[in-house]
C-alpha cells in the first residue's frame, strides 16, 4: 500500500480557506472557550484577593475557599479542554462541507467526551512512569559514570535519544483524538488508526506543529487575547483537520475504515 503524505503549504492554505469561510462559527465556538477561561481566571483571582483583604479568616476556612476553588478551577479546564476538541468537531464538517455547521456543534455526545477523558488520563499516567522511570535512569547513569565531561556528554546524548522517541510517539498519536471525534470508535482502534496513517510523515507533521506553535505566539505577541483566541488557534485546528483529511482520504481510507468497522462497533466503547 502506497504510504500517503501531505503538503505543508496546501495545509496551511486549506486551514486559511476553511477558517476563512466559516469564520462566525469558529469565532461563537471560541467565544464560548473564552467565557469558559474568563471565569477560570476570576474565580483565581478572587480566591487570591480573598486571602489578601481579610486576613483574619480562620485557617479552616481558607483550606475550604481553596479546595472548592481547586475542584471548580480543576472542573473548567476539563470543559475548556472538551470544548477545544469541539471546534475540531466543526472544522472537520467545514472541510467536509457537507452538513449545516453551527456554533452548538461544540458540544461533544458524552461517549466521545469519555473516550477523550480516558486518553487523556493514560497519557498522564503513562507520562508520568516514564518520566520517573527516564529521571531515575538518567541519575543512575549519571552516579556510575561520574561528571566527567565526556559522560556528561554520553547522558546528554541519551536524553535528546528519548526525546526524539517522545516526539516520534506523539506524532504518530497525532489524530487518536480525531478518529475519535470522527467515528466515536474504541479507543484503541483509534490509537492502531492514528499510528496507520502516520506512517512516514512524523517529521513534516512535527515540522507543521512547530510552524502552527509559532504562529500562535505570533497571535498572542501582536494580535494580544482576540487575536490568539479568534483567528490562530482556529487556524491552527483547522490546518490539522485538514491534514487528517487528506492522509485519511478514500485512497487511504480502507486503512482506517477495515479498523473503524471492525466488529461494528462505531458507537461502542
Amino acid at each position: 500500500m502506497e504510504t500517503k503524505t501531505f503538503s505543508i503549504r496546501e495545509a496551511l492554505d486549506t486551514g486559511w480557506n476553511n477558517l476563512e469561510g466559516h469564520f462566525k462559527t469558529f469565532a461563537g465556538a471560541m467565544a464560548i472557550i473564552l467565557v469558559v477561561s474568563l471565569i477560570s481566571f476570576l474565580l483565581n483571582l478572587g480566591t487570591s484577593l480573598i486571602g489578601t483583604i481579610d486576613t483574619n479568616l480562620a485557617m479552616e476556612v481558607n483550606i475550604l475557599i481553596s479546595v472548592l476553588s481547586f475542584i471548580i478551577l480543576f472542573g473548567l479546564n476539563i470543559i475548556s479542554m472538551i470544548l477545544y476538541y469541539g471546534v475540531k468537531k466543526i472544522a472537520l464538517k467545514a472541510h467536509r462541507n457537507k452538513q449545516e455547521i453551527k456554533v452548538s456543534d461544540i458540544f461533544l455526545d458524552y461517549q466521545i467526551v469519555l473516550k477523550l477523558l480516558l486518553f487523556h488520563f493514560i497519557i498522564l499516567i503513562v507520562g508520568l512512569l516514564g518520566l520517573l522511570i527516564i529521571g531515575a535512569f538518567v541519575v543512575l547513569l549519571a552516579t556510575i559514570l561520574g561528571m566527567a565531561y565526556e559522560n556528561v556528554v554520553v547522558v546528554g546524548a541519551l536524553i535528546i535519544v528519548v526525546l526524539l522517541l517522545v516526539i516520534y510517539i506523539v506524532m504518530r498519536l497525532f489524530f487518536t483524538t480525531y478518529f475519535i471525534i470522527d467515528n466515536n470508535i474504541k479507543l484503541f482502534k483509534a490509537v492502531e488508526c492514528s499510528w496507520k496513517i502516520t506512517d512516514g510523515v512524523v517529521g513534516k507533521l512535527f515540522l507543521l506543529n512547530v510552524i502552527l506553535m509559532l504562529i500562535n505566539v505570533a497571535g498572542m505577541i501582536f494580535g494580544i487575547v482576540l487575536g490568539n483566541v479568534f483567528i490562530t488557534q482556529p487556524f491552527g485546528i483547522s490546518t490539522m483537520v485538514g491534514v487528517y483529511n487528506e492522509l485519511d482520504s478514500p485512497e487511504q481510507k480502507n486503512v482506517s475504515d477495515s479498523l473503524v468497522i471492525k466488529n461494528n462497533d462505531f458507537t461502542q466503547e
